[in-house]
């Protein structure tokens, strides 16, 4: 539809349910804090919990800016989560808040375990020519397995480490290529203003960094 004469390219933020019985499809009305159009989405229904829940995805319409590489891109990925559950008033979405999360992606894989209600993603992938996850602007793809509790009963959010968590996220984004991960904190007189993945991206940015920050080294 991209190169056609009248085509666009468009996400979409509705739900349809299908009637087996009387064979149609009809639109829900939800209401709540509903996820923005997106398409690529990881989506499951927990049988465990009666709730579908929705993580990550990409827009091709909402447009990325990265204010320390100058750059601008037409595509932004998400990482967000988010359930639809069933209420007395019928059904309702919810945004879920959590310490640590998967990086942003698109087409994870995200299933529910029928027999014990436990919510896994795996996989995924984000495509720099639209946001730059790595230095050199390559595609990347994920291998990684998250596990999603949800403090809800059945949720085994039992035990879950605060502190522990709390080190996975939020993520940081790095001065210099501008990927997102566990950084670490300069450590000059800027007091941690600023994050580096690595060792390279810090002598890269440094020059940078030290004339925008006034930061030198302690």
């Amino acid at each position: 539809m991209a190169n056609e004469p009248l085509g666009a390219l468009s996400a979409y933020d509705d739900m349809w349910s299908w009637d087996l019985k009387a064979e149609k499809w009809q639109r829900q009305r939800i209401v709540g804090n509903p996820p923005c159009p997106r398409t690529e989405g990881g989506c499951t229904y927990n049988e465990k919990l009666s709730k579908t829940i929705v993580f990550a995805g990409f827009s091709p319409t909402l447009p990325t800016n990265f204010v320390e590489t100058n750059n601008s891109f037409n595509f932004s990925y998400y990482a967000d989560t988010f359930i639809c559950e069933d209420s007395p008033k019928g059904l309702k979405w919810k945004q879920v808040l959590t310490r640590g999360f998967p990086t942003y992606r698109a087409q994870s894989n995200l299933f529910s375990d029928p027999a014990t209600g436990r919510t896994f993603t795996f996989g995924g992938y984000t495509n720099s020519e639209y946001v730059p996850d790595g230095k050199h602007i390559d595609s990347r793809r994920f291998g990684d397995l998250w596990e999603l509790k949800l403090d809800v009963p059945g949720g085994h959010f039992e035990g879950v480490d605060f502190a522990e968590e709390a080190k996975a996220g939020p993520w940081q984004r790095c001065f210099t290529c501008g990927s997102a991960g566990p950084w670490k904190r300069c450590a000059g007189s800027c007091r941690g203003r600023v994050f580096f993945c690595d060792t390279e991206c810090q002598k890269d940015g440094w020059k940078e960094h030290k004339e925008k920050h006034k930061c030198a080294k302690t």
